[in-house]
């Protein structure tokens, strides 16, 4: 049973995550970590590769660490603190023979080394009494003769270092929320907060790579100097797990959001999660390519500009030009445009319209007439085509306010 353990000084749930990309065999103790790596060493590329991976990750998550790569989960404490690292199959017993005593308060089951401490330190006590300090000395002792010397405890530590005892290791399943936080007390630039905004998304993106999931939608908590924290929610046009993606979209969105007090904290947390489903790749189609690029560009533009502000029109049921379509994502199957044809109206409307005085320069054309909807303030709108030279605005006369807009141009 090939396991690669990990421990640390650090909190582990977050690189327990992480690891469930490697090996859906993870187990987690406290700060200790048992990834069974039978099934899958070889679709990483061999163990030689998954431990790299396993390492990378580590110095990711982690500041300090030991690990081993050993043949059974029970010796794995036991080996990587006697700092026995990479074990070829077949070398953890011979090498664990010649460790002292002592390590039987490491081997066994991680779930009741603690509580059966105080009597296996006994019990190594009187084995150095009878002149017995390695693990190879006890375990050239018969089966029958230790426990009839050493009791219960004794056989089953002789069991646990001859590797004859089978150990069943509980799953471990994520229930954290992502989270991920920033010290920006001397960060005096956006750059600064980017670079290290970078490195807690590749935390991200493996931890929810080890859940399968994609991120929906993100919850930006900023704490401020002299000012109370504002939380802002960023939706995604489309789920994903790339730090990369992730970065791009939240530069953007802080590019657009201005703070006047100094940022002392930044904390974000991924809201919304869905299953990772990744497109189907095609050498004759790549449609899901384009949509990929598409969702990035149309998410940067929203994070940018405000969800309102970028999307696919849809019709809405309204004569009036600005209700009309509202901007949505994903793209909306085809709208079924009104039957009658429309006058001539331009694409681009001023949110809101903008004054507009005439004058003989320009030269106004009838278009149509239209009523705001009862329930509004407002009343008829008078709409003419303005051209003066190349250029061509929508305008319209207010009758109740008396009053000319300029609603769009051509």
């Amino acid at each position: 049973m090939r396991t690669l353990y990990f421990t640390s000084p650090h909190p582990l749930p977050a690189f327990a995550e992480s690891c469930l990309r490697l090996t859906p065999k993870v187990s987690l103790f406290d700060r200790h970590l048992y990834l069974e790596i039978d099934g899958t060493a070889k679709l990483a590329g061999g163990e030689m590769e998954l431990l790299a991976q396993a390492h990378e990750q580590a110095e990711i998550f982690l500041e300090d660490f030991l690990f081993t790569l050993t043949d059974r989960p029970e010796w794995a404490q036991a080996l990587a603190w006697a700092g026995q690292a990479l074990l070829a199959p077949g070398e953890s017993l011979p090498l664990l023979k010649r460790l002292n005593t002592k390590t039987l308060l490491l081997l066994g089951d991680p779930q009741t080394l603690e509580a059966e401490r105080p009597e296996r330190e006994k019990l190594i006590g009187f084995l150095h009494k009878v002149g017995i300090h390695s693990l190879g000395q006890f375990l050239e002792l018969p089966a029958a003769s230790v426990s009839r010397r050493f009791g219960k405890l004794g056989q089953t530590l002789h069991d646990w270092a001859a590797g004859s005892r089978p150990l069943c290791l509980p799953a471990f399943i994520p229930r954290d929320p992502i989270r991920g936080r920033i010290e920006a007390d001397d960060l005096c630039t956006l750059e600064g907060l980017l670079f290290r905004l970078r490195q807690v998304l590749v935390q991200v993106e493996n931890r929810l790579q080890g859940r399968q999931m994609a991120a929906k939608s993100i919850a930006l908590l900023f704490n401020f100097e002299a000012h109370s924290p504002v939380v802002k929610t960023l939706q995604l046009t489309e789920g994903t797990q790339d730090a990369q993606a992730l970065l791009r979209v939240l530069k953007d969105f802080l590019q657009a959001f201005h703070w006047e007090s100094p940022l002392t904290r930044l904390e974000l947390e991924v809201r919304d999660l869905i299953s990772y489903q990744p497109g189907q790749l095609s050498l004759l189609d790549d449609s899901e390519s384009k949509y990929h690029d598409l969702a990035q560009y149309v998410a940067r533009l929203r994070a940018r500009f405000g969800e309102d502000a970028a999307g696919f029109a849809q019709w809405q049921s309204s004569h009036l030009a600005e209700r009309s379509f509202s901007l949505v994502w994903p793209p909306p199957p085809a709208s079924h445009f009104p039957s009658a044809p429309l006058p001539p109206r331009p694409v681009f409307l001023f949110s809101p319209p903008k004054p507009f005085q005439p004058s003989p320069q320009w030269r106004l054309s009838f278009s149509e007439n239209l009523h705001v909807e009862w329930w509004e303030p407002g009343g008829k709108r008078e709409y003419f085509i303005a051209q003066r030279g190349g250029e061509s605005l929508w305008v319209y006369r207010d009758c109740q306010k008396e009053a000319w807009f300029t609603h769009g141009s051509f």
